[in-house]
């Protein structure tokens, strides 16, 4: 297991609090200047049940996520399948590979002892922010994602329709800045 590791990439994730994350950047050495800022868009099917809200998608393992890029840098929209189990995937969306301005991975993802494996199709782009009103987004945004011809296909490779997908709401923002620091660097 130890040699199989050796060289794979670890991404470590974390969440703070606004209040928090100058303490925690310092304190990861991370500068201040090489992080790169995001607002952070979900699309859902939120519906009130009971006494709570029922997110459909999350719960089907689906998450469809805009990162729109602070500084001119390419915006991404991912679709992910969390869990997924990779055997079950159509042997096309079984390994990692890119394509012109698009990234499929199969991955771990853990959470303390949890751990589940999660398909990504993530591609960047130049997206509209997310509208709230239901037309088409008359301020330049809208309202439903721009899924390319590839993550549809692996939603629907999960069994997702397009009546799954229909009156989606955009969830957020939510702000984030992303640092990668070298090997060298830890």
């Amino acid at each position: 297991m130890a040699d199989a590791l050796k060289d794979a990439d670890v991404e470590v994730k974390t969440t703070v609090s606004d209040e928090a994350v100058e303490a925690a950047r310092r304190q990861l050495g991370l500068d201040a200047d090489d992080g790169k800022g995001f607002t952070i868009f979900f699309w859902e099917k939120p519906w009130a049940d009971g006494d709570g809200i029922r997110l459909p998608l999350s719960e089907a393992g689906v998450i469809v996520r805009l990162r729109k890029a602070a500084k001119g840098d390419a915006d991404d929209l991912t679709v992910k399948l969390r869990p997924c189990v990779p055997d079950e995937l159509p042997a096309d969306w079984r390994a990692n590979r890119d394509g012109k301005d698009w990234e499929f991975k199969v991955e771990e993802d853990w959470s303390g002892r949890n751990r589940v494996w999660a398909a990504s199709l993530k591609v960047e782009g130049d997206f509209d922010r997310p509208s709230a009103d239901a037309g088409d987004g008359g301020d330049g945004g809208s309202r439903q994602p721009r899924l390319s011809r590839e993550q549809g296909e692996l939603l629907s490779s999960a069994g997702f329709t397009d009546d799954d997908l229909e009156d989606l709401v955009p969830l957020g923002p939510v702000q984030a800045i992303k640092w990668k620091p070298s090997p060298a660097a830890t």
